[in-house]
């Protein structure tokens, strides 16, 4: 027989991996559009009112992660994340690897000026990471400039650069440069603050904020015959492993 695991009485039960976020928020001073806080533990996902805020990037998304969206890499949505021709940027024939010089004709990296110096690089194809996606820390930008210089450790000093600078597509995020939009957030894990400009401009106020801080809210192992039943998950996931007939 299974062990059932099941709401009482058909009450709603949520389990989350969310805490809420109840610290006063004021303006920040460099952009009224945008609230802060502080928050007591990371936070690496936003939501507002049960929906999703995306993260704060460059060049922008305009299609946000909370609309249902069913594109991938191969049949992208126009704006969303995963078209690339649209929402990330490119890079010139002068670039080599750890150094990566943004192609201004298509985002104009430049005319930000902006330093995105301690930000990620998320990239795709350049130049010797394969079809793999790799993130690498911004070691060196000036504001004003199309030059990257990025951390090498994933790759190694010197690694074979076989693909073109022409395939290269990448975008900047976890920096507090890249907010600069409506629906967008950042978290600067050094402060502990938490930055987010909402979707109509207004401010936190009568909203439900939550920030993501677990991944998964129950994990099992070696595990079976077990069934759930009217449990609602938000903001996190079981984790099954080695674990069968379960439902």
């Amino acid at each position: 027989n299974c062990i059932v695991f099941q709401n009482y009485n058909d009450e709603e039960v949520i389990v989350s991996g969310t805490i809420p976020v109840t610290n006063n928020w004021s303006q920040w001073s460099q952009n009224s559009n945008v609230w802060k806080t502080t928050v007591a533990q990371d936070v690496w996902q936003l939501f507002v009112d049960g929906k999703s805020m995306t993260g704060a990037r460059w060049p922008n998304v305009q299609k946000d992660w909370m609309e249902p969206d069913s594109g991938d890499g191969h049949n992208p949505t126009p704006f969303s994340y995963w078209d690339q021709e649209t929402t990330w940027a490119t890079i010139t024939d002068s670039s080599s690897w750890g150094h990566l010089v943004n192609d201004d004709l298509k985002f104009d990296l430049s005319s930000q000026n902006k330093s995105y110096e301690g930000g990620i690089l998320v990239g795709f194809r350049c130049l010797a990471t394969g079809n793999n996606i790799f993130n690498a820390l911004i070691t060196n930008h000036v504001a004003g400039t199309a030059d990257l210089y990025h951390a090498k450790e994933q790759y190694g000093e010197s690694p074979n650069e076989s693909q073109p600078a022409s395939g290269a597509r990448y975008f900047i995020e976890g920096h507090i440069n890249c907010l600069d939009a409506p629906g967008e957030w950042f978290y600067d894990k050094d402060t502990g603050e938490l930055y987010a400009w909402f979707h109509d401009g207004g401010s936190p106020s009568g909203r439900m904020i939550e920030g993501k801080v677990e991944n998964f809210a129950l994990a099992l192992t070696d595990s079976e015959f077990l069934d759930f039943r009217g449990i609602t998950l938000f903001g996190a996931a079981f984790k099954l492993d080695q674990t069968y007939d379960t439902t």
